[in-house]
């Protein structure tokens, strides 16, 4: 989401490079965002078009129409007008179909189709570098970067953000963009302190302009804020919590950018429990909750839902748990239609566009066909029928298909949303299964605390000349109400573990027949992400032997010193 959020930032401060005519067309469209102007240079440029009939006013006047659409929010006219741009220029109008293409590649990324977009920006970047339209360039590899970084493949995407820095020295802003999206794709291939090297150069780049603008500001809040989440999952909780909450802080003053103020939120909450900071907790969900409810868009809604989710079902409050668990399905099924009925108009409006062509190439060929046999009217009257009928086939032919597709991805949706929906199921129930384990291990050292407790007043009593028969009773049977009292928790914690712990140790010890009882058993703790300090307390261990032993189980497993254990087990589902 930050990502998107930089390359929107940095979209308007560049102006493209062309020909003298179209060179207006396009600062006027960067810089005056007056829909009466651009709409008076349209009127402009079909006077100028009807007066000489030169195609390329035509074309101007097809591309300011195209933003006005965007700016009343007709996504379909305005696709509907780039892509008729891009199949009616001339070889003369490569500026202008350069840019187009990068419009429209643009607007698919926007829409998902982020592999579609790749081929549109990449017609674009050809375009650009053979007509050496310098600045459109580098928005162009920033715009490959940002789809190849949708589609996860990270490597590639800070190849092309890379160039993208490389090729301008101008904008500081843009520049110090591009190195802050490197340091994403590094964090997201896990290399938090590679990452960290370049926020900090994002950062020094920025520096070059003393006096930041609002814009600016923004931005280096945002790169801090990333560096405060690198510093979380390296572990680094105090360096965390001070870029985290600098950036928190900015968003909840300023009511700017709050979407991209759930990440650190979530980060932030993680560490307060952590730290057991209860005071701290509380401010933090109740900003969450703030910032849900100033939110419009439904994905961004959820963002902040999933943190009070992951909190209440942390605290084990049910109620809490199924009202947003309830409220996120219900919004991923909004969102997952809405995404449907858009791919769907994409395509229709793709298919509306060959379908015109073709129709266009079949007039053309009939009016040439015409001219040449004049005295064959009838033949020529035919063959146009003909070519209008073949249209006709061939859209209904491309609509059913159109249909079936449009069906068959709705259903597919529809599963990924009951898929998503168990998913959330068994993690709940993986939750509540470690809560319980927590309680036994709680409950044993309790138990294992009063028995002490009790021998301990016994040597006292042995020790002691003078005895008060009645006070001793009295402590003695206190001591053993408490200690049946927790035999009773531990019967009741310990009935719903023994057929999930039976069916893992079976499974396990098919795959491992050289594990022990013993071994069996720690693996279960291990599957709960149960803590060598709470195994140790179960099984009256130090930390260090439980350690000890979880290596020599690594060993009988064959796993490598470099692997995790824990990750091992939870790939063994039950």
């Amino acid at each position: 989401m930050k990502n998107l959020i930089l390359s929107v930032l940095v979209l308007f401060n560049f102006h493209f490079v062309s020909s003298k005519d179209f060179l207006e067309i396009e600062k006027l469209i960067s810089k005056i965002h007056n829909k009466k102007m651009i709409e008076k240079a349209l009127q402009e440029e079909m006077v100028l078009y009807k007066s000489t009939n030169d195609h390329k006013h035509f074309l101007n006047a097809k591309y300011l129409d195209a933003f006005i659409c965007g700016f009343t929010g007709r996504r379909e006219r305005q696709m509907y007008l780039f892509l008729w741009i891009i199949e009616n220029c001339r070889k003369e109008d490569l500026v202008i179909l350069a840019h187009t293409n990068y419009h429209f590649a643009t607007m698919l990324k926007d829409n998902g189709t982020f592999s579609l977009s790749l081929k549109y920006v990449n017609r674009a970047l050809f375009l650009s570098e053979m007509n050496k339209l310098n600045a459109l360039s580098p928005l162009c590899y920033s715009l490959k970067g940002l789809n190849y970084y949708k589609i996860q493949q990270f490597v590639k995407s800070e190849k092309e953000y890379l160039k993208a820095f490389n090729f301008t020295q101008e904008n500081v802003l843009f520049r110090s963009s591009m190195l802050n999206n490197v340091s994403l794709c590094e964090s997201k291939r896990k290399n938090f302190s590679k990452s960290n090297g370049y926020i900090f150069k994002s950062l020094n780049t920025l520096a070059v302009n003393h006096h930041l603008n609002q814009e600016e500001r923004l931005f280096q809040v945002i790169v801090e804020g990333n560096l405060g989440s690198n510093y979380f999952y390296l572990n680094d909780f105090s360096l965390a919590k001070k870029y985290l909450e600098k950036e928190v802080e900015y968003y909840d003053s300023t009511s700017n950018f709050l979407v991209i103020a759930s990440s650190p939120l979530k980060q932030l909450l993680e560490i307060y429990i952590i730290e057991q900071n209860q005071k701290s907790v509380k401010k933090t969900i109740e900003l969450v909750i703030l910032f849900e409810r100033k939110m419009a868009n439904l994905e961004d809604k959820n963002q902040f839902l999933e943190i009070l989710l992951f909190y209440f079902n942390l605290c084990g409050d049910s109620l809490k748990s199924n009202y947003y668990a309830s409220k996120i399905i219900a919004n991923a099924k909004l969102i997952a239609h809405e995404k449907a009925y858009k791919t769907a108009n994409l395509f229709e409006v793709l298919f509306e566009q060959k379908v015109n062509l073709q129709k266009s190439q079949f007039e053309k060929n009939a009016k040439l066909l015409n001219t040449k046999t004049n005295s064959s009217k009838y033949i020529t009257f035919f063959l146009i029928v003909c070519a209008l009928l073949i249209v006709v086939i061939f859209s209904f032919v491309f609509i059913e298909k159109l249909r079936r597709d449009k069906k068959n991805k709705l259903i597919a949706i529809q599963n990924q949303s009951l898929g998503q929906k168990r998913r959330m199921i068994l993690e709940n129930e993986l939750k509540l299964r470690q809560e319980k384990i927590a309680n036994l291990a709680m409950i044993l050292t309790l138990k294992k605390e009063t028995e002490f407790a009790f021998l301990t007043k016994l040597k006292e009593l042995k020790k002691r000349k003078s005895i008060n028969t009645e006070e001793v009773i009295k402590d003695l049977q206190f001591s053993v109400t408490n200690l049946l009292e927790i035999d009773k928790k531990l019967i009741n914690t310990s009935v719903d573990e023994v057929d999930f712990n039976k069916k893992f140790k079976t499974l396990l010890s098919k795959k491992h027949p050289n594990l022990t009882t013993q071994d069996l058993e720690f693996c279960c703790y291990f599957k709960l992400n149960l803590s060598a300090k709470e195994i140790g307390a179960i099984h009256s261990l130090s930390d260090i032997s439980v350690r000890v032993y979880k290596n020599k189980i690594k060993n009988k497993i064959g796993l490598a010193a470099n692997d995790d254990l824990n990750s091992y087990i939870h790939s063994i589902l039950v």
